[in-house]
């Protein structure tokens, strides 16, 4: 099993030197969760709180309202990996569900306080009041933990008198629940109280601590005697479990689990300090910081500048040590509620279906029936009752595609147009009219409309608007009961508004000042699935701006909304749907206030045809470019001043796509691994791709492509140069950007501030952005690189509108594979507060060093080599998954090369800085860091990422030049020649038996093949122990590579592990990510799409379940399968 989470503190070590592990993170007990969350979670959105947050048990609080969520709270926990850890109160529901689900919580009820009597007396009372409660959690398995919250039953003397009364007649499962905000009465006596307690305590719940309750609920860490109390809890032989409390009604319940778990951290760190705790924490909130940065600061800061030494390269996501992608765990990654979304009776999707796929399938609902139309047969191709098509969650359910599901209508068969070559057909999309679906096509100069009306029973129907060329015909299906030629144009009559009266309200954020910059990010908060009544999951995909300042946004299931009242204090903000069911929309662009929409399967152009605030033709502008399932996505979106539409289509690997309306859509560049960021200047005449790491892409980078440029996914190709495919603008330190998205132009608006005119590129993975950098050497060679800017986002950024109307510019993102995403999407405004921010204008490389440009006057007193640094590494190209940080100067060796400055200069016009490296060379990638001032005293520092292909002369108007010979470096690395795995050879030489008929014969042979979607199409396969099986295995996924593993099962964690850490290891590859493990029964290398390998091996002897897994980086977590062995 994966781990997924690191501890947010460390076992603190007792003065007796013991681990207390019941305060690392995931042994913690959050408590007062439930009604006291201002943000009113349900169970599946509170268990994902709870996973963001590193929390793995919980303690559930209720009032009435939630007993019809017990059930659903219990499965949420289950699904994401949290201990259901106690219950308050009684109700025999809940008890009845712990039965069914076989789960034991701990039962929490407060004892009570008799009014009168002896203290005997008291004691035997309250002991009376428990036992039938006693009973009933003996019967269910459960501990009883009797709970203090105030009065005489809850004073310690008294739970322990009665707690010892109930041990003593036979109930050894009764404790007791401290709980320190009922306790402020009893601060003083803490000690002496919690060595009564010690022997009887189920869990003890902290809070920060004032004296007289001031306030009763107190973060830790705010109070001015829980510092104190916990330190009497360390050195206590006390290791049971530990709580921490939410219970404040205006608060996020995520925001005040998070103030207590810092809050605690602080605590450990007074207590004892020589045991730091550990600085990660858990997913999302986990990212390796500033870590470049951190390092010049640090060698800046020592004495001896050692520049012959290597400095250590990024440990990876998270801190390293967790694999390639971090903690970020598959759970984070899936959704079970998309079929409770509202489609609005339309959904455009991969569907499969009775007879196979409809790649880019329409299913439409008309009363109690369902068909789905093929745009790509120009006709219905299934009808069933029931709904529209159901999802699956895995990867937010946009890898799979959707499936019917329903009686199939009997006698429908799906038609055919017979349509001759060189006759032309064009699908134009679907009318959305107050009865039907009408969908649109031309053959030849004729016009055709069909649609179906399912009110009393199905019924298809079909008109012919002019002469259909000579030889078409169609046939197979005789349901049409009309099917005729008519003289006069088909009638539209748009649908009326459908969702005028489902529009939704929400108050914006005012961003707070960031240091270092003039800019705020204001939050304009999206109505999430139970805020709207759609049950959308908000994961925005593009955006866009009107002409009167409203916002267009599109999600990733398909609908798009309109956001209006975007004023500058965002108080009132008014989310309309304008259109839904669209295919995964992950672009958007509004041109003349027209919306256009990317989607995995056609762009579309939305047509408000009567001005009623809702889409009712969906335009097809173009369909002719490919779309399969999986990963297959068409990503990002943008049009330039010629109308040209430019766009990514990893499906086939067609590549950087563009659309000239009245034409073809043309790859105009290819060899790139998928890009969810793109970037196109107003005049088309600059497009960038920004591919992420993976096979033959070493790191992230931003690629200026066109003209049929090759830049390498796949491997090199002689006609490309020297490397083998054309370098990039830049790459991206994978500290800096893992997962990119668009670089967006911003126009020269002075409204913007100094940012105005520049490029900003958007960091999917990281939720940031960056200033981008571009050079041009000798008129036609380009480079350059980034300067991160201040802010975060709230989800992963990836795609920019500016607003002509406000100045502003306007960000959304959305969650995915390995993005520190908080929220699952987010609508964002990055707002110029009219203040200065010091920043390059440009570059210019030279042999002996840089040329850097900024847009303010320099303090030439500031220009200290003692506060300048400088560090330079490679990446290996090869098709390995992404690639380590290399030292420059030793090949092979992981690290960074700190490179010597040797001087500093100001040049005449006093905002232009010459570094002086006489030993600059080319680098795939070179940081440089420094501590100036401005003219006027303000500090400033620069941190510039690079990369270097090309140098100008050498500089040579400054003081003190002096020409340096250069030292030889070492060129890019290349890939190794990969030696062949033994494994495999082991295995091909089973295969060879020739002649031996017998042999043959008693062969098992099976089949295996790997499919869209993370999935292999076979769940299952059956062998007969301990014989010669040959396993053909076959890649059908049209964009991924795969492979598969046969292991014993219990070494199947181990090797997942180590599958794990081998993507980021430079012979990952060479051992096609199947570590060197004994468990290891059978391999396949890994296969590109459409290729296939025979795997020879003997079946296990004993008999079992053995998994079956691809171990290519990322896929395990969920395709896996298994082999039966009988």
């Amino acid at each position: 099993m994966i781990r997924i989470f690191l501890c947010l503190a460390l076992a603190f070590s007792s003065l007796l030197g013991k681990e207390r592990k019941n305060l690392n993170r995931a042994k913690l007990v959050p408590w007062c969760i439930v009604p006291f969350d201002a943000s009113k979670r349900n169970p599946e959105d509170r268990a994902k709180m709870l996973v963001r947050l590193g929390l793995k048990r919980s303690a559930y609080d209720w009032r009435s309202q939630h007993v019809p969520e017990f059930e659903e709270e219990i499965l949420q926990y289950k699904k994401h990996g949290i201990e259901f850890f106690a219950f308050w109160n009684v109700h025999e529901k809940a008890f009845e569900l712990f039965q069914k689900h076989k789960i034991h919580p701990q039962i929490w009820k407060t004892l009570v306080s008799p009014k009168s009597g002896t203290q005997d007396e008291k004691i035997r009372s309250a002991k009376e009041a428990m036992i039938p409660l006693a009973k009933r959690t003996t019967e269910i398995r459960c501990k009883l933990g009797l709970y203090n919250h105030g009065g005489w039953g809850g004073e310690p003397e008294n739970l322990v008198a009665v707690c010892k009364a109930l041990r003593a007649e036979g109930h050894d499962h009764v404790g007791i629940v401290y709980n320190w905000h009922h306790g402020h009465g009893r601060i003083e006596e803490w000690k002496q109280d919690l060595d009564l307690m010690l022997p009887y305590l189920h869990c003890l719940n902290l809070n920060g601590m004032n004296t007289g309750a001031r306030p009763k609920i107190l973060e830790l860490g705010k109070g001015e005697h829980e510092q104190k109390m916990l330190k009497v809890v360390l050195e206590s032989e006390y290791n049971g479990p530990v709580g921490i409390l939410d219970h404040q009604n205006e608060l996020d319940a995520e925001k005040s689990l998070q103030a207590n778990l810092t809050g605690l951290d602080s605590l450990l760190k007074k207590i004892n300090p020589s045991k730091p705790t550990n600085g990660t924490l858990p997913f999302p909130h986990n990212r390796l910081r500033h870590f470049y940065r951190t390092q010049a600061q640090s060698f800046i800061a020592q004495d001896d500048r050692n520049y012959s030494r290597t400095l250590k390269p990024f440990p990876g996501l998270d801190g390293g040590g967790w694999g390639h992608w971090g903690q970020n765990p598959e759970s984070n990654n899936t959704d079970t509620r998309l079929n409770e979304m509202d489609f609005g009776g339309i959904l455009m999707q991969a569907t499969n279906y009775s007879d196979g796929w409809a790649n880019k399938g329409v299913s439409i609902q008309n009363g109690k029936y369902a068909a789905l139309f093929d745009p790509e047969k120009l006709c219905f191709v299934d009808a069933w009752e029931g709904g529209l098509p159901e999802w699956g969650s895995r990867r937010y359910g946009i890898t799979s595609g959707v499936k019917v599901k329903g009686k199939k209508v009997e006698g429908f068969t799906a038609g055919k147009w017979i349509i001759p070559d060189g006759t032309k057909s064009t699908y134009h999309g679907f009318y959305r009219m107050n009865d039907q679906v009408v969908f649109h096509y031309q053959i030849g100069e004729a016009k055709v409309y069909d649609w179906i009306d399912g009110k009393d029973k199905l019924t298809y129907h079909r008109k012919i608007h002019g002469k259909l060329p000579e030889g078409v015909n169609f046939s197979g299906n005789k349901a049409f009961l009309e099917s005729s030629i008519i003289t006069k144009a088909f009638a539209i009559k748009p649908a009326k508004a459908q969702w005028q009266d489902k529009k939704v309200f929400t108050q914006g954020k005012q961003g707070e000042a960031l240091p270092g910059s003039a800019y705020v990010i204001d939050t304009l908060t999206v109505p999430y699935r139970d805020l709207n009544p759609y049950k959308t999951p908000m994961r925005i995909g593009g955006v866009g701006v009107l002409s009167d300042g409203r916002i267009a946004v599109c999600t990733i299931m398909g609908d798009v909304w309109i956001v209006s009242g975007v004023d500058d204090k965002l108080n009132r903000l008014v989310w309309k749907r304008f259109a839904a069911g669209l295919n995964q929309p992950l672009g958007l662009v509004v041109k003349d206030d027209y919306i256009h929409v990317i989607g995995r399967d056609q762009l579309t152009r939305l047509h408000d045809m009567n001005q009623d605030g809702e889409a009712d033709f969906y335009e097809c502008l173009t369909n002719e470019f490919p779309t399969a399932r999986g990963n297959s996505f068409a990503l990002t979106l943008h049009q330039d001043d010629k109308d040209r539409f430019y766009w990514f289509t990893r499906s086939s690997q067609f590549g950087m796509t563009r659309f000239t309306p009245g034409s073809k859509p043309e790859a105009i560049a290819t060899g790139l691994r998928g890009c969810n960021g793109t970037g196109v200047s107003p005049d088309g005449s600059i497009v960038f791709a920004m591919p992420q790491e993976g096979s033959w892409q070493p790191a992230s980078g931003i690629f200026e492509v066109g003209n049929g440029s090759y830049h390498g996914f796949f491997g090199p190709k002689p006609e490309f140069g020297k490397h083998g495919y054309q370098m990039p603008l830049c790459f991206l330190p994978r500290g800096i950007d893992n997962s990119s998205g668009d670089i967006i132009f911003v126009p020269d608006d002075k409204r913007f501030g100094p940012l105005a005119g520049r490029m900003i590129g958007t960091s999917f993975g990281y939720c940031e952005h960056y200033l981008v950098l571009r050079e041009i050497i000798d008129g036609q060679k380009v480079q350059g690189g980034i300067v991160p800017l201040p802010g975060d986002f709230v989800s992963g950024a990836h795609r920019g509108a500016f607003s002509k109307t406000d100045g502003h510019l306007y960000v959304v993102g959305t969650d995915g594979w390995q993005s520190y995403a908080s929220e699952n999407g987010s609508l964002e405004r990055i707002r110029w507060t009219g203040g200065d921010m010091v920043l390059p204008d440009s570059v210019e490389t030279r042999k002996n060093g840089l040329i850097i440009r900024f847009d303010e006057f320099i303090d030439s007193k500031s220009l200290d080599i003692n506060k300048a640094f400088a560090e330079q590494w490679n990446y290996l190209y090869s098709g390995a998954y992404g690639s380590p940080e290399y030292s420059v100067r030793n090949p092979g060796i992981t690290g960074h090369d700190p490179v010597e400055i040797n001087s500093l200069h100001l040049l005449e016009d006093g905002k232009t800085i010459f570094v002086e490296i006489p030993q600059l060379h080319p680098v795939m990638q070179f940081h440089l860091y420094l501590e100036l001032k401005t003219g006027d005293g303000r500090p400033f520092k620069p941190d510039i990422y690079y990369s270097i292909f090309h140098q100008g002369e050498e500089f040579t108007d400054f003081p003190g030049y002096r020409a340096t010979a250069k030292k030889k470096w070492n060129d890019f690395p290349h890939p190794d020649e990969s030696p062949v795995d033994p494994r495999l050879l082991a295995q091909e030489a089973q295969a060879k038996i020739v002649g031996d008929e017998k042999v043959l014969a008693a062969i098992e042979r099976i089949e295996l093949d790997a499919i869209a979607g993370l999935q292999y199409a076979q769940k299952e396969l059956r062998v007969k122990g301990g014989t010669k099986v040959a396993l053909t295995f076959r890649n059908l996924d049209p964009s991924m590579p795969h492979n598969v593993a046969i292991v014993e099962p219990d070494r199947l964690t181990a090797i997942m592990d180590a599958s794990m850490k081998l993507a980021a290891s430079p012979d990952g590859l060479a051992k096609h990510y199947v570590p060197e493990d004994k468990g290891v029964i059978a391999l396949s290398p890994v296969l590109q799409s459409g290729n296939s390998y025979v795997i020879y091996f003997r079946s296990p002897r004993k008999p079992g379940i053995y998994p079956y897994l691809c171990t290519y980086p990322g896929h395990w977590q969920v395709m896996q399968g298994k082999l039966i062995v009988e």
